[in-house]
């Protein structure tokens, strides 16, 4: 969501336009979207969205500030992207916890060939739930991910001791089936489906069919079927897992 920006105020009409396209372009939690900008005269703030909050799934809002995250990086790739050094503020109104960031419009500058290459992508990304290649990836990419998350003051922890892998697989398994068990949590996601594949809002049945998961919450029951927890466990433990944090 945009608020309307007042009248004399914002960026000029085709740069305000692009910030609305490419920061309502990151992913969110459901493809809920889960925030509001406004842009001013050489800025633009960030709030969260309670309205487009997911109780159920995320009752502490943490997925939802992930999802603004992901939108702030967007909006600082938009400023640099237009001749502009991106000065980011977190947090900057203490008193309004909703109110998560402030992008403004620093120096003149060109963009870094790495911001370019990140804003290129941001209309490339989707989601894909699909079952993905059996080979590991090349030691180069783990590296590379590694040093793209640490830019961002986060770490990545690679898990690659086969004695943490079963423990992570049924964490994912018992995640999968508190969901099931879930009436609020069913419905939740119900409300979030849509059958458009490239949906504005919320996601595509279709993307949830194409997951090597099985979905009981997809299909309305409250358990998982049998074998369908080894299955789970075998595959994450032959993918690679890496622990954001």
């Amino acid at each position: 969501m945009w608020d309307t920006p007042a009248a004399g105020a914002g960026f000029g009409p085709v740069e305000a336009a692009l910030l609305r396209e490419v920061g309502g372009a990151a992913p969110s939690i459901a493809n809920s979207q889960p925030w509001r900008f406004a842009v001013g005269a050489d800025r633009v703030d960030v709030w969260t969205d309670p309205k487009r909050s997911l109780p159920a799934v995320d009752p502490d809002g943490r997925q939802r500030l992930i999802s603004c995250g992901a939108a702030i990086l967007n909006l600082r790739l938009a400023v640099a992207n237009l001749g502009f050094d991106p000065v980011l503020r977190l947090c900057p109104t203490p008193e309004d916890p909703e109110h998560v960031a402030t992008v403004r419009r620093g120096a003149p500058v060109a963009p870094r060939p790495e911001d370019r290459r990140l804003y290129e992508m941001v209309h490339w990304r989707h989601t894909n739930r699909a079952d993905y290649r059996p080979q590991p990836l090349p030691a180069p990419v783990l590296r590379r991910l590694v040093a793209a998350v640490q830019q961002e003051s986060v770490a990545l922890r690679l898990i690659d001791h086969s004695t943490e892998r079963p423990a992570i697989a049924a964490l994912v398994v018992r995640g999968v089936e508190d969901e099931a068990h879930s009436p609020e949590v069913r419905r939740e996601f119900v409300r979030w489906l849509s059958d458009d594949p490239e949906p504005a809002t919320g996601t595509s049945v279709g993307s949830w069919l194409a997951s090597p998961y099985p979905m009981p919450v997809l299909s309305g029951q409250d358990r998982l079927a049998p074998g369908e927890r080894a299955g789970m466990e075998r595959l994450v433990e032959r993918s690679t897992l890496a622990v954001l944090h």
